[in-house]
């Protein structure tokens, strides 16, 4: 669509959620984003995360996965590189790969840190 608006999230920090039993999953609450100036210049208001809300619904957790000299992988997030196409053409290369998805039930919420003074939007997603 010509007016369709792209949302992307670069994740902040997460934690495994223990609790969810899965030899084939780890459930992780992930830290998407909070209200206020961001690293990169954005600024988001506490309503408009809390508007944010539908726009992750069945979306793909991308990463780039390394592995370290121990064979441990080490996440990164939204890395990109520069190429050179067939016809000479300087292309961005996304080093990224789906490795999980936030679906419907994420339970998204909006919570207050005291310390840092910031309300941060969280969602359980699947990897």
């Amino acid at each position: 669509m010509e007016n369709e608006t792209k949302v992307t999230v670069e994740i902040v920090d997460f934690e495994v959620d223990n609790s969810y039993d899965s030899t084939s999953f780890l459930k992780l609450k992930l830290k998407l984003a909070h209200d206020g100036k961001t690293r990169k210049g954005f600024n988001f208001s506490k309503e408009s995360l809390e508007n944010a809300a539908p726009t992750i619904i069945n979306k793909p957790i991308l990463a780039r996965v390394v592995f370290d000299s121990d064979n441990k992988p080490q996440f990164g997030s939204h890395d990109k590189h520069l190429e050179k196409d067939y016809q000479n053409n300087v292309r961005i290369i996304y080093d990224e790969v789906p490795i999980g998805i936030i679906p419907e039930d994420n339970e998204y919420a909006i919570e207050y840190d005291e310390d840092a003074k910031k309300s941060y939007a969280y969602c359980y997603g699947y990897v």
